[in-house]
């Protein structure tokens, strides 16, 4: 296989954006999903480590958009995570190039 040839620059700046909602997904997922037990009235075990204890007064509505959120970043994540796997496969069967094997730490 060969090196990895430069990339056309839209396939850059979509590698770029999909790494960058991934970092922000995994940040971003949790934090929703606990912010919306909180306002929703339940206690949060974070690994059976410590409790989120629930909030003094829920509120449907805060917790009603916070699950909103959680459940659009894992269907972004997903989503970047089928593109993510699709770009790698389309690098190394169609453009024969060792990126795929960069991801994984063999080249």
């Amino acid at each position: 296989m060969a090196d990895a040839a430069p990339m056309p620059a839209w396939q850059s700046l979509s590698a770029k954006i999909v790494h960058w909602i991934l970092l922000v997904s995994v940040l971003a997922m949790p934090l929703t999903g606990v912010f919306g037990s909180y306002f929703g009235g339940r206690a949060t075990s974070v690994f059976g480590v410590f409790t989120i204890p629930a909030a003094m007064e829920p509120s449907k509505a805060i917790a009603g958009v916070m699950f909103n959120m959680h459940g659009a970043f894992a269907m972004l994540t997903i989503v970047c995570l089928v593109l993510h796997v699709v770009g790698a496969l389309k690098h190394h069967v169609i453009d024969r190039d060792d990126t795929l094997k960069r991801m994984v730490g063999k080249a």
